[in-house]
């Protein structure tokens, strides 16, 4: 699901987060590495999901983080920015779970869209 926040968007927002990010907010390949092994060995999940500007999205995206609160209030887990933002995502293991996060979002006028996932057959892995 992605929620999309009506917030502004800075001109040329990703050079800009580029430009806010610091050395520790990379991970050195470790995240990359990580994921890897588990995709590997048919683990991979939500936990393994990882954008290094979640580090400066809240200071990008003014209002940002009251977003990112309301879509976990929800019921949404291992939320994250998609891209560069300002859109956030979180995944889902049904399609009821989905739907139920999403009428709660509707009620506060937030705006999300449903966007199916693709199984790994379908992916052809």
């Amino acid at each position: 699901m992605l929620l999309r926040p009506e917030i502004r968007v800075p001109v040329n927002k990703t050079a800009a987060l580029y430009g806010m990010l610091k050395p520790e907010h990379y991970s050195g390949g470790g995240c990359a590495g990580g994921a890897a092994e588990l995709i590997k060995k048919g683990e991979a999940g939500t936990g393994m999901l990882y954008n290094t500007f979640d580090n400066v999205a809240a200071e990008a995206y003014n209002g940002l983080e009251h977003y990112r609160e309301a879509f976990a209030k929800a019921g949404a887990v291992g939320i994250h920015l998609a891209g560069s933002g300002p859109l956030l995502f979180s995944m889902f293991y049904s399609r009821e779970e989905a739907l139920a996060v999403q009428a709660k979002l509707s009620l506060i006028k937030m705006d999300s869209i449903l966007a199916p996932g693709v199984s790994r057959d379908e992916a052809g892995y």
